[in-house]
């Protein structure tokens, strides 16, 4: 091998490992709210920090303030009221949310108005009221 074939070779093998996945929007809100489902990464843990019931800032009780809501990278999902159920993002700013009560499926439809971290913000909105949730990383 010619050192003109084997710098072509190895000048190859640099470009090819200087390219980068680019990740979609969805896909990295995807892992923000659960993990990225490697050992360590299987699911992140919400907790609530505050909300506004439109606009106006709500004063949480001691029972509110330790709510949790825990996401899988499985799409399950578990909060401390004890519900249990599944979630999904359409899109990357909607998150749905289907909870397996006793007899019946409860399905909630959330805004995700923005994802780090170590915060999230949720909306809530039915036809007279919206809600937002505060939430930061717990665990």
């Amino acid at each position: 091998m010619t050192n003109k074939s084997l710098f072509v070779i190895l000048f190859t093998i640099f470009l090819v490992s200087c390219v980068k996945e680019t990740l979609s929007d969805l896909t990295k809100n995807k892992i923000l709210l659960s993990g990225t489902g490697g050992v360590m990464s299987t699911y992140r843990v919400w907790k609530l920090d505050s909300a506004k019931l439109n606009n106006q800032t709500l004063k949480l009780t001691t029972q509110q303030k330790s709510y949790k809501k825990k996401y899988f990278f499985n799409n399950s999902y578990t909060d401390t009221d004890l519900n249990e159920g599944v979630w999904d993002m359409y899109a990357a700013n909607q998150l749905r949310q289907v909870n397996f009560l006793k007899n019946r499926k409860d399905t909630v439809e959330y805004d995700l108005l923005s994802i780090s971290s170590i915060n999230l913000i949720l909306k809530e909105s039915d036809k007279t009221n919206n809600i937002v949730y505060f939430f930061s990383i717990s665990e």
